[in-house]
């Protein structure tokens, strides 16, 4: 006799077999393997599957079938003819992934079994029933500061501050935070450490998640810094990819800011300028001083300009 109950993903298999001990005399068996077979590796010691056995014999025990003795167990020897009743019970300390649960048991009633003169057996399969649904996917978005005016030969910074808002979870490889600075900057570095992991070609910058992180929580912040090389006033932004996508709302994927070079000369305008003329002594005869004082919103410079 042969019962089977399919599950969708996993399946564990379990053997019942009798073997006969002499003209009068048995054992059963009862071992169980799991399909894929790699599965049995995942399982540890304190992970049982217990099987309640009562014959008619007298032989009555529950076995837990676990990695300690190889997911077997033999009763007593025992008459041939005799009748035991085989209840599989609900697996212990096992735990699932998240989405997967045991099928119903084979053997809820009861299944009869009798020990043969030669050796029989009766395979039995139940599973792991994980549910076909996709998992949940995360909302990231990202914010950028930093920027604003800065001077030629100067260093311009940003700030990356990217977020996971769920409902899924983010892990290593799980996002990219791409940067493409304006052409008037150079000598561009990056830095996220521990959990981005950053490179710079030229002025695009790209850092690789590599952390964990679940819903509504921060992900550690990028910090880019580039040298002001040319004027311009220019927008920069950044954006994160959600991997694999698509986000659920891409909207916020992207920032923006404003970020302007300047010269390293400001004129200021002069409100009022004085200029008074100094006499020099009698011996440098045809010579004189100019001592020139301008006021501009800035305060008050002086200097002194000498005839030659």
């Amino acid at each position: 006799m042969r019962i089977i109950a399919f599950s969708r993903v996993l399946g564990l298999t379990l053997f019942v077999s009798a073997a006969s001990l002499g003209a009068q005399t048995g054992t059963l068996t009862v071992y169980k393997t799991f399909e894929p077979a790699s599965l049995a590796a995942t399982m540890a010691i304190p992970a049982s599957f217990p099987v309640q056995i009562s014959c008619t014999s007298g032989v009555n025990s529950t076995v837990g079938l676990n990695s300690g003795n190889q997911f077997q167990a033999q009763t007593a020897p025992m008459p041939a003819g005799a009748v035991c009743t085989i209840i599989e019970l609900t697996p212990q300390n096992v735990t699932l992934q998240p989405g997967c649960r045991w099928t119903r048991v084979v053997y809820p009633k009861g299944q009869r079994v009798t020990i043969p003169n030669g050796a029989s057996s009766l395979v039995v399969q139940n599973g792991i029933n994980c549910e076909d649904k996709p998992p949940k996917p995360a909302n990231v978005n990202l914010r950028k500061t930093g920027g604003g005016v800065v001077t030629v030969g100067d260093a311009a910074t940003f700030y990356l501050r990217p977020a996971n808002m769920g409902p899924g979870s983010v892990g290593a490889t799980g996002a990219m935070v791409v940067d493409t600075l304006p052409a008037m900057f150079g000598s561009v570095t990056a830095a996220g450490a521990p959990d981005w992991g950053c490179t710079v070609t030229g002025l695009v910058v790209t850092c690789v998640y590599t952390g964990a992180v679940g819903p509504n929580q921060s992900m550690a912040q990028i910090i880019v810094t580039a040298r002001a090389e040319r004027e311009g006033n220019r927008a920069n932004c950044a954006m994160i990819i959600p991997t694999p996508g698509p986000d659920p709302q891409p909207a916020d994927n992207r920032s923006c800011v404003g970020v302007t070079v300047t010269d390293a000369v400001v004129a200021v305008p002069v409100q009022t300028l004085t200029v008074r003329k100094i006499l020099v002594p009698a011996g440098d005869l045809g010579k004189f001083v100019l001592r020139i004082i301008a006021h501009s919103a800035l305060g008050t410079s002086e200097r002194l300009e000498q005839s030659r």
